[in-house]
């Protein structure tokens, strides 16, 4: 895929948001938060979605 983990969660964070997936957003933000994205990223995110 070419991407690097911290890049794969901002693409699944807003597709989790968009189909309102609690699983995908509970699990992904975890692994998000290990590799570097915050809180304000993360709402950004929630923006994109």
């Amino acid at each position: 895929m070419g991407l690097s983990v911290r890049e794969q969660e901002r693409v699944i964070l807003p597709m989790g948001c968009q189909y309102r997936s609690n699983y995908v957003w509970k699990r992904h933000v975890l692994v998000a938060r290990e590799f570097g994205v915050d809180d304000t990223e993360l709402d950004g995110l929630l923006g994109a979605g």
